[in-house]
């Protein structure tokens, strides 16, 4: 979705949740807007972490390199070493390159895997970490509604807006009816 549209869509659904709550509760609802990632964003937290990550990828980074020029120079004494090897020995140095290769692109691999999912995870952390300051702030000044401006997703409701168990009493008590009903045909048909 484009920003605008999100924007123009949050808005919507907050008149309309609104109008609706008029509606139900006979009252207005005290709304707020945030910005998640806004919040997470300015935590001195994450920006350490992201502080530690970039360190972690410029070492990675320079370990790799290391590894590679290795790797490099060894083609390259193959290429001047050449003439005094057999067509075995020769083959036998380009496929130990050739699996030193391979070795380095999975270390690689996996490490930047590694710091990816160590990454979402403490992301995953600040989102519900933010998300509880949010929730605990929206009960201290009486907000039924919290969203999420960027994404409008619905981050805190007040418990008191909770109609769970009044849909499921309801569709337990018309399931109760269409039993008796069907119960009462059937009685019906028998005589």
């Amino acid at each position: 979705m484009t920003r605008t549209f999100r924007s123009l869509y949050l808005a919507l659904l907050l008149a309309c949740t609104s109008m609706c709550a008029n509606v139900v509760f006979g009252e207005g609802l005290e709304i707020a807007v945030v910005e998640i990632e806004s919040i997470i964003n300015q935590l001195p937290e994450k920006q350490e972490l992201e502080a530690g990550l970039k360190d972690e990828l410029h070492r990675l980074q320079e370990e790799v390199d290391k590894d590679w020029n290795a790797i490099l120079a060894g083609s390259e004494d193959l290429a001047d070493k050449q003439e005094g090897l057999s067509p075995e020995g020769i083959a036998r140095r380009q496929n130990e390159m050739i699996s030193k290769e391979a070795e380095l692109g999975e270390y690689w691999n996996k490490t930047a895997e590694k710091i990816k999912r160590r990454t979402e995870e403490v992301a995953q952390g600040f989102s519900k970490k933010v998300e509880q300051q949010i929730a605990e702030f929206a009960r201290q000044n009486s907000y039924d509604l919290v969203f999420d401006r960027a994404s409008g997703k619905l981050i805190y409701a007040a418990g008191h807006l909770n109609q769970t168990q009044a849909v499921l009493d309801q569709i337990l008590s018309e399931s109760r009816t269409d039993e008796n009903s069907m119960r009462a045909h059937a009685e019906a048909d028998q005589k």
